[in-house]
This record gives structure tokens, sequence and C-alpha cells, in this order.
């Protein structure tokens, strides 16, 4: 007789075994730890459920399955999401079982499309170049392999996205000078705010008819200007107003994987007021309160491959491309 075969098997994630073993896939246990306990923000209006794929005894792969109700409801989609995934090498079998069972799940609670890669503030994109350079914190720096473990189960590759990184130097610091002057003397008055709420509120307006953007609570957002303002300086969440009005936000931090570089992490603009320069001094002022912080170097992240006019935005200061990533999409049923 020849040796027994090693089975696969899929645990549901319940007890504290069974996350001790999910959370040992990957990093960042502070950050994941809450999402699979439900005690996220986006817990009080979302569903979730965790596996482990399992082979021999051995931790193979990881995902979780989310369902962001509110995002879909004001949306009109019935999307749901397939975060925090992580695999081990060789674990096709495991990957593949355990999908079919996120994909299910999934299904069974009325959603149409299972996404990878995209729900902000829990998961990002999946990258596809560059993996020896060293990635910001926020974002994956996955191993070349993922791709053909998630193709494999079935998943589809969906929307792309690029990260664009900035030098600094004397004389893109005098261009951002120039440009903060500039939108001074055209009335954009640019003032730093720890306004969380205001924050949610602007974004959720801005990015309605974004692709993938979900619908943020006040209470997420805090994450960013709160917890990662713990090292970061009250002017790395800017507000610029124009006669008074509320015209648009950025956010940034460091890059707390990678000193001396910062993140331009979120900016935009309200729709009346695009067109008017506001992006540029938003930018600019945040870029000059990273280089005070001691920053040489910044990412400007993510832009989907189809959003020109941010990618014009990010080369017109200085941004050249630096990675590439992409989202995995699978249809659960019929439109």
């Amino acid at each position: 007789m020849g040796p027994r075969p090693i089975f696969h098997s899929l645990i549901a994630v319940e007890s504290g075994d069974d996350l001790e073993q999910f959370l040992a896939l990957g990093k960042n246990r502070e950050w994941v730890e809450p999402i699979v306990r439900n005690q996220h923000p986006f817990s009080l209006f979302a569903e979730t459920q965790s596996w482990v794929a399992l082979r021999g005894g051995e931790a193979q792969a990881r995902v979780t399955a989310l369902i962001d109700r509110v995002s879909n409801e004001r949306r009109g989609e019935d999307t749901g999401h397939l975060v925090l995934f992580e695999a081990v090498p060789d674990s096709h079998l495991a990957v593949q079982l355990m999908l079919w069972e996120g994909c299910g799940w999934l299904a069974a609670r009325g959603c149409g499309t299972a996404r990878m890669g995209f729900r902000s503030s829990c998961d990002m994109p999946f990258n596809i170049d560059a993996y020896g350079e060293p990635p910001t914190f926020i974002h994956r720096n996955n191993p070349p392999y993922y791709h053909s473990l998630l193709k494999h189960a079935g998943m589809q590759p969906g929307h792309g996205f690029i990260e664009y990184r900035l030098s600094f130097n004397d004389e893109w610091k005098g261009r951002y000078e120039a440009t903060v002057d500039w939108a001074t003397r055209r009335g954009i008055v640019i003032e730093p705010s720890k306004d969380h709420e205001v924050f949610a509120r602007v974004m959720n307006e801005c990015y309605t008819r974004h692709w993938g953007i979900p619908h943020y609570l006040p209470e997420e957002v805090a994450l960013w200007t709160r917890g990662l303002g713990v090292s970061t300086p009250a002017d790395f969440l800017l507000f610029a107003t124009i006669g008074g009005e509320l015209a648009g936000t950025t956010f940034g931090c460091l890059d707390f994987w990678n000193p001396g570089r910062g993140i331009l992490f979120e900016i935009c603009v309200r729709e009346p007021f695009r067109g008017q320069g506001v992006n540029f001094a938003l930018a600019a002022r945040l870029f000059l309160a990273l280089m005070r912080e001691g920053c040489t170097e910044a990412s400007y992240t993510l832009v989907l491959d189809d959003n020109w006019p941010s990618r014009r935005t990010a080369e017109k200061l200085g941004g050249v491309p630096a990675r590439n990533f992409i989202t995995y999409e699978k249809r659960l049923r019929d439109r």
C-alpha cells in the first residue's frame, strides 16, 4: 500500500484556536483581528465569516467573506467581498476549496458578485509587479504565486490600479510653495483639521460614482485620522474652502515601514469646485507638510487605471509610476 493521502479540510473561524490559525498566516494582527472578531466599526452594518483551509492539519490559506450592506444599498449593487486573503505556496486545492465555500456563503446571502482586493480600510488590490521594491504599509506585498492560486480557484482579473511615487527636492519644494501661494491669491483657503466626521461626509459625496469606494462611517474614518494620527501632525488632514464653502479635502500620513516616505492617502474635490486647482493646492500643501517631517519621497496612491484626471494630477505634481495592482472578481449568478 502506498502512503495515506493527506486530506484538505476547512474550518469556519469561531473559537480562539481557529482565530490563532487564521492570524498566523499573515501580518498586521492589530488591524486584522477586529475585523474577524466583528469589532471593526463597519461591523455595525456588515456581515462577515472567516475560514482557514488546512492540509494535514497545517494552515494553508485564509479568507474572510464580507457583505457591506450600507454601501450596496447606496450604490444599488449586490457585491460581496473576499478579504484578508493569504496563502502558502502550492496551496491550489486548499484555496479552491476555501474560495468556493466563501463564494457560496456570499451567494446564499444575495450577492451577485464576489470581489477580491478592494474594500478600502481593510483590503487592498494585489500587486502585479515591482515585487522587489519595498511597499508602503498600506499596500499588499503579495508574492507572484497568489495570482495563480486565485485564477485556479475561478477568480477573474478585474480593475487595475497604479501607485505613483514622488521624489522631493528643492525644485519641487519651490513648485509646491508657488502652487500654495497661487491658490491663496485665488481665494482657496487650506486649513488643517481633525474633524473625521466632515472628512467622511466629503469623501462619501465625492466618491459617489467612483468604482469600488465604500460608504464610510465616521467611526471607520476615525481609524485613519485618529489611529494613524498618533504620529501624524495635525496638518496631514486638510480642508480647502472657497468663499467660505467647503471645496475638498486630503489626508496623508507617514509610511511607518519606510522612514523618509510619506503617503497621500486620499484627495477629493467636491464637484462644483473641480477644475479650479483645488486638487493641486491640497496636494502641494500636504507634500510641504511631509517634507517638514523629514520625508524625501511620497506615495500618491491608489489610482484606478482609467481615472485619468487623478493620474494627470499625480504626474503634474511630479509623480512617476511605481507599482501596479489588480483586483479579482467572480460572478455568482447571471445578471
